[in-house]
C-alpha cells in the first residue's frame, strides 16, 4: 500500500517511476541504478539499524548498514535513498526515501 501511494505521488510530482527503485535485486544493481540517475551522487556511510516496528521482517532478515545515497534536489525526487540489504546474498530487503534536506548531514 505504501509503495503504491509513493509511486502515485511520484507520478503526479513530475518525474517517472524510473527515479524510484521498485525491484528486489542485488545491491550492486541498485548502486548502478543510482549512478545512472546521477553519476555525481554522494554515497554516505551511517550506522542505521531497523526495528521490527519499522520493518516487521527485521528478525528474519538481518541487514547491514544501508547504502545511503544523497541525491541532488530535483523537483519532488527524494533527496536521500537508503537501501537495506542482507550481506549473505546481497539482496535488497527495504528501501527508504526521504525528502527532507539535511537529514543525513553530520
Amino acid at each position: 500500500m505504501f509503495l503504491t501511494l509513493a509511486l502515485l505521488f511520484c507520478s503526479r510530482a513530475g518525474f517517472s517511476q524510473e527515479s524510484v527503485w521498485t525491484k528486489q535485486r542485488k545491491i550492486s544493481e541498485v548502486i548502478d541504478f543510482e549512478k545512472k540517475l546521477d553519476p555525481d551522487a554522494k554515497f554516505l556511510s551511517h550506522n542505521v539499524s531497523l526495528s521490527k516496528e519499522y520493518y516487521p521482517l527485521a528478525g528474519r532478515y538481518q541487514t547491514v548498514n544501508p547504502v545511503i545515497v544523497q541525491r541532488k534536489a530535483v523537483g519532488a525526487l527524494p533527496v536521500y535513498a537508503e537501501y537495506f540489504y542482507t550481506p549473505k546474498d546481497s539482496l535488497l530487503r527495504l528501501v527508504s526515501y526521504d525528502w527532507e534536506k539535511g537529514v543525513m548531514e553530520t
